[in-house]
């Protein structure tokens, strides 16, 4: 054999063994065997038993026309690119209805073919569902994609799946017995239903709370609760299956617009709440733009770029929730309490997103985080909004409170004696103003001190006040709380009875202060005298407000002064009597 003869040789055998092992792995992908449908409680996870082809027609798929390959990984749909799915089973067990379910609510296309028995008899019609379809069209009512198979008699079989959806779902199939299937659903509706009630709770709470208040914080909660809930009612599949089953373009783009619009109002709370606008204006810009990207992300999701929309809405989550978390923590430093409730609800909502992007960015493959992180992140989030606002309303209740026990201090100081501690000329006037709106009869009483002037010029303005302190605590002394006592001039005092007792009291009641005090005071070793002459004015007879009492008290209390008696009526002086 000649050198040329033997390289072709050598050529011919290597082109030979390259063949083979580039064919190998189709010829086993094709001579894969049929797995075994036997689910469990909790599903059976097709994982590496599931073939894989590009977009065809379905007559080439049928034929085996196209490449089938089997990933070991978990399966993703990827963006705008239709692919098929290729499930070659087996049964043994009749008696048992089986379905086939992809664990997401949000493809655009989900068509299935078959079962196909082993002769390539279709066994059912093909079904046409996914988001761009009415909800109607989806197999058995569920929110996620199912395909049923029924009770089939034992023996090999093909189903063909064909999906599609603009953004990363997992669409592994898990095999299912129809029974676990209705159960494990119902568990999971029950789980939406108390998420939803919490929400829907603090929605209708809130939103008494913004009539009564009538602060934006408020009414940016309540908007933002509701597209809270309406997005976790999107992603749950609820929002097609109950708010508008009919109507595709909002079963597909409410994907997008409900949460970008959570998030915008999420944002317009936090400008409010946290007062950003006047306490951090270089994040207000920061956060005024996120609020405004998360807007256009709303519409980027109606003009039907649906990709960057949720992608951008992802990353203002993430880097509004962090942005956040270091202004809320900055503002509690600060003093405001109420922004710990705030950071901890926007912390637990920072996590929840970061454990959703992972999985929906294919960096996890957990199906429970992707079912249920958000959900419970937002739950909590809201919860803790809540919480926040309650403590700021009871920041808000214990500074009016505050300012209620300061006002009512200075009024108090304004109306009262420095002195003495009854009443001054303010704190009469207010007083008689409430007690001579009662119904029935008023007696108010002028006690003027004799011989004051002579204690204040001998002894000093210290001994004035102590003779002045004096007559105040006897006073209180000889009458009832009701009773208004106050300093009307420097050595007058005024009492006004809110129910004038009968006449014969009265002088008694005049008697006995009269001698209380004409007791000396004590001070500093020596005995102080200064008796008071005392006029009695009852209303209304005498007069109808402080004024007219007051004026007709003067005249009875001079008349007491002049007379040297102790105290004198003013309806007596006509007569020429006092006594």
């Amino acid at each position: 054999m000649t050198a040329r003869k033997r390289l072709r040789a050598g050529l011919t055998i290597g082109l030979l063994a390259l063949t083979t092992l580039l064919l190998l792995p189709l010829s086993a992908a094709a001579a894969r065997p049929p797995v075994l449908l036997d689910p469990g409680p909790d599903g059976q996870p097709l994982s590496g038993a599931v073939a894989v082809a590009n977009d065809a027609p379905l007559a080439a798929v049928l034929a085996d026309s196209v490449s089938w390959h089997y990933p070991e990984q978990t399966l993703r749909t990827t963006r705008d690119a239709p692919f098929w799915l290729r499930i070659h089973f087996r049964i043994t067990d009749p008696e048992r209805s089986l379905l086939l379910e992809l664990p997401t609510t949000a493809l655009g296309i989900a068509e299935f073919h078959g079962p196909y028995d082993a002769a390539g008899e279709a066994l059912r019609g093909p079904v046409q569902s996914g988001l761009r379809k009415p909800y109607a069209t989806r197999p058995l009512g569920s929110e996620r994609a199912v395909m049923p198979l029924g009770a089939l008699s034992p023996g090999n079989y093909h189903a063909y799946l064909r999906v599609q959806a603009d953004l990363t779902h997992a669409v592994t199939p898990i095999a299912w017995e129809l029974t676990d299937y209705q159960y494990e659903r119902a568990h999971k509706r029950l789980f939406d239903g108390i998420c939803y009630g919490v929400l829907l709770t603090l929605l209708v709470y809130n939103l008494a709370l913004t009539a009564v208040f009538r602060d934006s914080s408020y009414g940016y909660y309540v908007v933002a609760c509701g597209f809270a809930l309406l997005t976790l009612a999107t992603f749950n599949g609820h929002a097609a299956h109950y708010l508008w089953p009919g109507n595709p373009w909002l079963i597909e783009h409410s994907y997008q617009i409900a949460p970008a619009l959570w998030l915008a109002f999420s944002g317009l709370f936090a400008r409010a709440f946290l007062a950003i606008a006047s306490r951090s204006p270089r994040v207000d810009i920061a956060l005024k733009l996120a609020i405004a990207a998360a807007l256009g992300n709303a519409l980027l999701g109606v003009a039907g770029f649906t990709s960057v929309s949720h992608r951008s809405t992802e990353i203002i989550a993430l880097a509004g929730s962090l942005l956040m978390i270091v202004v809320s923590f900055r503002s509690w430093r600060r003093g405001y309490a109420p922004a710990l409730w705030y950071m901890l609800a926007i912390g637990a909502l920072f996590v929840t997103i970061g454990l959703t992007v992972l999985v929906s960015w294919g960096l996890d493959d957990s199906a429970f985080l992707l079912g249920n992180a958000l959900q419970m992140g937002i739950l909590a989030e809201m919860v803790g909004l809540a919480m926040a606002l309650s403590a700021r309303i009871r920041g808000m209740q214990a500074e009016k409170l505050e300012l209620t026990l300061r006002s009512r201090v200075l009024a108090e100081a304004a109306a009262t004696d420095a002195l003495t501690g009854v009443a001054n000329r303010n704190g009469l006037a207010e007083g008689a103003r409430e007690i001579l709106a009662r119904p029935g009869e008023h007696a108010l009483m002028l006690l003027d001190l004799d011989h004051f002037k002579e204690v204040n010029d001998t002894r000093g303005h210290a001994a004035g006040d102590a003779v002045l302190t004096a007559v105040a605590g006897r006073l209180r002394q000889q009458l009832r709380e009701s009773d208004l006592i106050a300093r009307s001039g420097g050595d007058e005092f005024v009492v006004l009875l809110g129910a004038s007792p009968g006449r014969a009291q009265l002088e008694a009641m005049a008697q006995r202060l009269a001698e209380r005090l004409s007791e000396p005071v004590s001070w500093q070793g020596v005995e102080l005298k200064s008796p008071a002459s005392i006029g009695i004015a009852l209303g209304p007879q005498d007069g109808h407000d402080l004024d007219a009492l007051m004026l007709a008290a003067d005249r009875a209390m001079y008349h007491s002064k002049r007379s040297r008696g102790a105290y004198a009526f003013f309806d007596s002086l006509a007569g020429g009597q006092g006594s």
